[in-house]
């Protein structure tokens, strides 16, 4: 009975197979994680000292007297497949938004969010007007929430500061939202530049090329076509492995960059 079974797993592409499960499934381990980030976009409303106004005009924003009037809105979200807990937040960092210090915070509100479970709340400072709390219960793999600041700094980014435990590089910043987009011109280049597509090519070619590694029988049929393949394959148990690696690296990275 060992005998059998030590001869089973012996064969070649059962213990390929076997590695793959077993570097796919550490590296599934060693990926489960939570990674707080977020995401902003700007509109500057007004700049006092960049319109030729007379001193009698004054710009006033819900009965206050501003001289700048910029609206950010910051998307922030659980980008990693593990829960992120707020009890995992360290106590002497809390979470929060701050602007440049002569600036204030004249509105700060939750405009969307993933669900009412998270909880997820928004204040500004009563002490300091630069600065706005935020918190939630926990946010689990994907969930968010998309805070609105209208506020009178010239610098439209905020620091966004707060330190959760197990996470040492902090919370990722993913740049600037950009709600123009450049449109393709031509269904054609329309269809190849769509990341949906090319995620759908490519993980059909990485199953032609994870069917001939376990299958490497069909590349005897495929040499019947084509005699000079025969210069370039070295044997089926090398291409068996060779495809198999790099059909699972396209799904991979295929599947990360969609999501």
């Amino acid at each position: 009975m060992i005998d059998t079974i030590f001869s089973f797993i012996n064969q070649g592409w059962v213990g390929i197979l076997m590695g793959i499960l077993i570097a796919f499934i550490f590296y599934k381990l060693s990926n489960k994680k939570p990674i707080p980030s977020y995401q902003e976009h700007s509109l500057n409303i007004i700049k006092k000292n960049e319109i030729e106004l007379s001193d009698n005009i004054k710009i006033t924003y819900d009965n206050k007297e501003v001289e700048n009037l910029t609206k950010t809105q910051i998307v922030f979200w659980n980008n990693g497949s593990d829960t992120l807990k707020i009890e995992d937040l360290v106590k002497d960092d809390p979470l929060l938004f701050e602007f440049s210090k002569n600036s204030i915070i004249l509105s700060s509100k939750i405009i969307k969010h993933s669900r009412d479970i998270n909880k997820v709340t928004v204040t500004t400072s009563s002490k300091d007007k630069n600065i706005a709390h935020f918190s939630f219960d926990f946010l689990d793999e994907k969930d968010g929430v998309i805070f609105e600041f209208i506020h009178t700094d010239t610098k439209s980014s905020p620091k966004i500061r707060g330190t959760f435990k197990g996470i040492p590089k902090g919370i990722q910043n993913f740049g600037q939202i950009y709600i123009a987009q450049k449109k393709c011109k031509g269904k054609l280049k329309c269809l190849l530049s769509n990341e949906k597509f090319q995620f759908t090519i490519m993980s059909v070619f990485g199953v032609l090329l994870l069917t001939v590694g376990i299958y490497p029988k069909l590349l005897e049929k495929i040499k019947t076509f084509n005699n000079s393949l025969n210069d370039f394959i070295i044997s089926s148990e090398i291409v068996s492995v060779f495809t198999i690696i790099l059909g699972s690296l396209y799904f991979i990275v295929q599947k990360k960059k969609i999501s």
